[in-house]
């Protein structure tokens, strides 16, 4: 699935580079990129293995600000999924088309909510869109509202290249998505184990530079009501041994593949309260 994800990717990219819309790949995909784009070099020597990057079928589509305000760029994204054959399956902000007999690659369109350009925006419960465009949506993500802070750029195929989230906004994104799924009776939901998972991943996997990156960011937006709330997810969840995402993630099955995992998890806490010890406490 990983091969016809990437195939779909370059075209996509090359598309939406050509029509001027710029875009971070979040979600799956994104990480299983960052896995093999970058390898075990330079991550610290605590974490010298990665757990097996988790299957999708989706590309998530993370429009910028600069995007969802515009009518024209919306209007040219709607276009490169019209020409690419691609079909709405949910409220027009999920599209699919078959790249195989038995293989259908969907794109989830993504953006954070406009914080002062609001006025430009037509938001109606989880959509969102520019005024005067109809068609096209996506997803409001209020969580993602730095999502445009250090974007760490990779070279998948030879001369294409994809911009996938900072490694702090992918710890943010998947704070929000576990807190959202850990009580959810749907069985698809997992309870969160892949999310805690993913933040797992991502924590250990991090470098120098995104430590650096992650520091700037909290320093930048130490006020802002997102980073709050993710800083109130991370110690609500993930703060001690007996926390909810740490024990969703240990009943994960790729966690439970290597013994040697378990013996990350202090450090992993640790490493990840850091990262929002400056973090205030969001007042209700």
């Amino acid at each position: 699935m990983f091969d016809y994800l990437t195939d779909e990717l370059a075209i996509l990219q090359q598309a939406l580079d050509e029509a001027g819309v710029e875009f971070l790949l979040a979600g799956g995909m994104g990480l299983y990129l960052r896995d093999i784009s970058l390898d075990l070099a330079g991550r610290s020597p605590r974490y010298p293995k990665r757990p097996i990057s988790r299957t999708t079928s989706d590309l998530d589509v993370m429009l910028t600000v600069e995007v969802i305000v515009s009518a024209p760029q919306m209007e040219a994204l709607k276009g490169v999924l019209r020409d690419m054959e691609y079909r709405s399956i949910a409220k027009h902000y999920q599209f699919a088309r078959k790249v195989a007999d038995d293989i259908e690659v969907k794109v989830d369109l993504l953006a954070p909510k406009p914080v002062d350009e609001r006025r430009q925006v037509k938001i109606n419960g989880p959509r969102i869109r520019p005024h005067h465009v109809s068609g096209i949506h996506a997803r409001v993500t209020e969580e993602a509202q730095g999502i445009s802070k250090f974007p760490v750029s990779l070279e998948f195929r030879s001369g294409v290249s994809v911009n996938i989230p900072s490694a702090m906004n992918y710890v943010i994104l998947k704070l929000h998505a576990f807190e959202d799924r850990k009580d959810s009776p749907d069985e698809k939901s997992d309870n969160g184990r892949h999310h805690a998972l993913d933040v797992f991943r991502v924590v250990t996997d991090m470098r120098e530079e995104d430590w650096e990156a992650a520091i700037q960011h909290v320093q930048d937006d130490n006020d802002q009501d997102y980073l709050q709330r993710a800083a109130n997810l991370q110690r609500l969840n993930f703060g001690t041994p007996t926390s909810p995402g740490i024990l969703r993630l240990r009943e994960h099955p790729s966690f439970q593949s290597d013994p040697e995992f378990s013996t990350y998890v202090p450090q992993f806490i640790q490493d990840l309260s850091e990262l929002f010890a400056a973090c205030s406490v969001l007042q209700d």
